[in-house]
């Protein structure tokens, strides 16, 4: 039987709950096809048949590949999987892109280039018939020593297909604006901007790049929008004052400054070596280390299995298991001061799910308390309390369009599922209550504290970061004794004798309270205290303690709290001691970096054509205030370190 082709574009209009996920869809081809090291993913408006922002219609997305393109007879095709069996791939059956292009547009054109072999592929819902469904594709080749110049070559292509094809040149003269030469010098034009500058022939051999004609949803481009409403009452009551009417004009957002903003937050494996632009503006990834206060990394082992038939399961007993039946798992927590300040905002734990290679956004919890089983009382567990789930290598199980998990897919899957909440609900206890020992366990202090730290984090928010979450050094939390009770199925820690290590990438920590080494210190004492002592007397047993013993006892209280303030001053000493070697060679290397980065734009090694130098040495810029900014603060932190020791 036939396919309703007509139905079946409708069906891929209803995937996606915003146009804005869509597109995030259609990036995670480009992310999973460009290099990691080098990869470029340029978003631009389609400025083919205006320069005015206001009458800018579409956008294109450029991006080079590591490794040959697929034929578009394949990618076009329904129901097939471009993807292969990669498990840190995101996409299912080969419908991602032309979901995303018919949520996006009801016309669309795909342009790849596979070093001198060029294709082209169209998207359209007037190409759909209730007989079929129709997403053509043609290929062609440039030879430079017998058919021409370049632009020359392509353009006979595109004439030729539109003369074979009138359907194909129906779609092609509607983006001309009712105009068949338009419409055809315009994808030329694209044809051509993945053919040079960046993406030359001589350096890049495999680009990709996805044309949206007509966005759907709103304007391309930011926009001002005037208010006139009431505007003759407005010039009645002027008349009467002699006071002139201005209209209030506000800037609305267009769909690509919507991007650049979700980006960061959407993707968490994106370094510096990878070049993301839209509309000529960088895009930095390193969006929660900029914005979380103590920041810390847990490393968790997930059984994706039964757990065994014993009452308790330790970690060590965890490690014996089987590699393919477990794995481990890295989760992300700190305080989102910005959200803990706003009044507006809610303040609850925040959970979110990272998963594949680029580490795309799948699932949001505003409020994780019920999902990891934490006590939903009050404000326990909140002041912008974030969780940061990352599943880097699939081992999630996701549906078609990556907006939730698939957990009934697996045989094990509800038991996987239990021991993934069991285990990160468990590290969520430890850190936020370790936080809330360090404040007095004083919720009121711990959000004071955090409000505090809101300018500072705002100022990060501008500074472009280098470092993707995967690869900073961020503080954690070692040696914890983990029990897993199998009687509750709950994970719980045998005692808080653990050590914190901070990590050189935190850049915010708390401050105003108590130190990591001090709580340590308190927890080991309280441990000593807590040891029942022996009665050297019977007598004394029975009667009570004299006069003598209670002097003895106090004594010794006395001398028990001198060493307990001795060892947090020494603690406390220490702590500063290595903080201070931290910062001072974390300043050094910075130096050496912003050198690096000087000589580079001096001596002009960028080995990269007139076109796209000025966007690169833009980026270097941008690198090299980051260093300074950053240097400048280290150094400021070191004299308030040599301070607070000498004292």
């Amino acid at each position: 039987g036939h396919v309703d082709g007509i139905g079946l574009w409708n069906s891929f209009t209803r995937n996606f709950s915003s146009p804005l996920l869509a597109a995030f869809d259609l990036l995670d081809n480009s992310f999973d096809a460009a290099p990691m090291e080098n990869g470029h993913i340029h978003i631009n408006p389609d400025k083919s048949f205006s320069d005015d922002d206001n009458d800018v219609k579409g956008f294109f997305i450029v991006n080079n590949c590591e490794n040959k393109i697929k034929d578009l007879s394949e990618v076009l095709t329904v129901f097939k999987s471009t993807k292969g069996g990669a498990a840190d791939a995101i996409g299912e059956n080969g419908v991602g892109v032309k979901q995303g292009c018919a949520t996006l547009s009801d016309r669309s054109f795909i342009l790849c280039r596979n070093k001198y072999e060029y294709s082209l592929g169209v998207v359209a819902l007037e190409l759909q018939k209730e007989t079929g469904i129709y997403l053509p594709s043609f290929k062609f080749i440039w030879d430079p020593q017998h058919h021409g110049s370049l632009d020359g070559h392509i353009d006979y292509e595109l004439r030729k297909i539109c003369r074979e094809n009138t359907d194909v040149a129906a779609v092609v003269e509607k983006y001309g604006d009712d105009d068949l030469s338009r419409g055809i010098l315009a994808l030329l034009n694209h044809f051509l901007h993945i053919s040079s500058g960046l993406w030359d022939l001589q350096s890049t051999d495999h680009v990709f790049s996805l044309v949206i004609c007509e966005l759907k949803h709103g304007n391309v481009l930011d926009y001002d929008e005037s208010d006139d409403e009431n505007s003759d009452y407005d010039m009645q009551v002027a008349k009467k004052t002699r006071k002139k009417v201005k209209a209030e004009r506000r800037t609305k957002r267009g769909f690509l400054s919507q991007i650049l903003e979700g980006l960061p937050r959407h993707y968490l494996h994106v370094g510096h070596s990878f070049d993301v632009q839209v509309d000529g503006r960088v895009v930095s990834f390193s969006y929660w280390q900029r914005r979380l206060v103590e920041m810390t990394h847990f490393k968790l082992l997930i059984s994706k299995k039964e757990i065994k038939e014993n009452e308790d399961v330790d970690e060590s007993d965890r490690l014996e298991s089987y590699e393919q039946d477990q794995y481990m798992l890295d989760v992300y927590f700190g305080f989102d001061a910005i959200r803990c300040a706003d009044p507006e905002s809610k303040k609850r734990a925040t959970l979110v799910y990272h998963s594949r290679r680029a580490g795309r956004l799948i699932k949001e919890h505003q409020d994780a308390r019920g999902e990891l089983s934490l006590s939903a009382g009050g404000t326990t567990y909140c002041q912008g309390l974030t969780i940061i789930v990352d599943d880097k290598h699939g081992h999630f199980p996701l549906n078609p369009t990556k907006t939730d998990f698939a957990f009934g897919e697996q045989s094990y899957g509800a038991t996987h599922q239990e021991n993934l909440k069991a285990w990160i609900g468990a590290a969520t206890k430890i850190y936020y209550n370790h936080h809330l020992d360090r404040c007095g366990k004083s919720k009121a202090m711990l959000t004071k504290l955090l409000t505090g730290l809101k300018s500072k984090v705002e100022r990060l928010q501008k500074e472009l970061m280098l470092k993707a979450i995967d690869e900073c050094t961020l503080t954690t939390f070692e040696d914890i004794d983990w029990k897993f009770s199998y009687k509750t199925s709950a994970v719980v820690v045998r005692s808080k004798d653990y050590q914190v290590i901070t990590g050189e990438d935190t850049l915010i920590p708390l401050q105003g309270c108590k130190s990591h080494q001090s709580i340590k210190a308190s927890n080991a004492a309280k441990k000593v205290n807590t040891t029942p002592a022996k009665t050297t007397s019977k007598v004394a047993a029975k009667r009570g303690r004299s006069k003598t013993t209670t002097e003895t006892s106090s004594k010794k209280s006395k001398n028990v709290k001198s060493e307990q303030d001795n060892t947090h001053a020494k603690n406390d000493t220490l702590y500063y001691e290595r903080e201070l070697l931290k910062l001072q060679k974390e300043r050094d290397n910075l130096y050496e970096e912003n050198e690096k980065l000087r000589a580079k734009l001096e001596d002009n090694r960028l080995g990269i054509d007139a076109e796209s130098e000025e966007s690169e040495v833009k980026r270097l810029r941008q690198q090299l205030d980051f260093f300074m900014r950053r240097a400048d603060r280290l150094a400021e932190e070191n004299d308030k370190l040599m301070s607070i020791m000498e004292k």
